[in-house]
């Protein structure tokens, strides 16, 4: 199977995240089999590509143009406002201070189907795409996005109404998301994102299932983890890997992709199935 090469959140380090200016941008690089992205939902329970549930003070600014203080994140709740009120904020303008080559650019958070149909107009092949759905536990249950049941029948609806099923894997931190995605629809792609210490086996026994992607940071990722997934048949994706020696390293033992906020650096890598290199 062909090496993945994947867009986190579009292109962060380049454009400002899961924006559509960033996954356009990321599907201009010919590596790129991927756009990596996040949704959660409004409060009119529409699917919107951001990755947080409110609005994040390091790059959004409210309606009036003043930046979200850190202090008033919580207040600006996504789950509790409607979808025309969330895209009244700008996150992109102001750039981002963690990515200084990020080019600051005038957009908001966009719906899921306003990047399917950027996606499909591009002239480009659609891309695969690795969503994940975003969720803070049992603590953020009605609070920032509906309980697992809710949360996963809107977003299921929206890939079935928006026809792309079939370029779909869903991940997702919380295993009740994914158990509840396995119940009510088997065949979808699931990827179990990984960055506790606790292990394979303790993670999949959590899961109750072994999941299609086994998704870990790569500063815990061995490869006696990659070689035992692969024994499952699990694939390994590795997150989020911005340099040349962390994603050679990661390629060296063995992972099956790589999600990264600088799709340009996939250039500099021969990959072909499973095996990469760097050139």
């Amino acid at each position: 199977m062909k090496f993945s090469w994947q867009g986190h959140r579009g292109c962060r380090g380049l454009l400002p995240e899961n924006t559509i200016a960033a996954f356009l941008k990321a599907i201009e690089f010919p590596q790129i089999t991927t756009l990596e992205m996040d949704v959660v939902v409004t409060a009119d329970h529409k699917v919107l590509v951001s990755h947080e549930a409110w609005m994040n003070h390091e790059i959004c600014s409210k309606p009036d143009g003043t930046a979200v203080l850190k202090k008033e994140e919580n207040r600006f709740n996504i789950y509790r406002l409607e979808g025309s009120d969330v895209q009244a904020f700008d996150c992109g303008k102001r750039g981002h201070p963690r990515f200084p080559d990020q080019m600051a650019l005038p957009t908001h958070k966009p719906f899921l189907h306003e990047v399917i149909d950027a996606l499909n107009d591009s002239g480009k092949p659609f891309p695969n795409l690795n969503i994940e759905i975003k969720t803070e536990g049992r603590r953020g249950d009605n609070l920032f996005h509906p309980k697992p049941e809710a949360f996963v029948k809107i977003v299921l609806e929206e890939l079935i109404q928006l026809n792309i099923m079939a370029n779909t894997t869903l991940q997702s931190f919380d295993v009740r998301i994914l158990q509840e995605i396995k119940k009510l629809n088997s065949s979808i792609p699931l990827g179990l994102l990984v960055e506790n210490k606790k292990g394979l086996k303790w993670n999949l026994r959590k899961l109750g299932f072994l999941p299609d992607y086994y998704n870990c940071h790569y500063k815990i990722l061995t490869k006696r983890t990659v070689d035992k997934c692969h024994s499952m048949n699990i694939r390994v994706i590795s997150w989020t890997v911005n340099n040349f020696e962390q994603i050679n390293n990661l390629i060296q033992i063995g992972v099956d992709g790589i999600i990264t906020d600088y799709p340009n650096l996939a250039s500099k890598f021969n990959t072909q199935n499973n095996d990469a290199s760097p050139k």
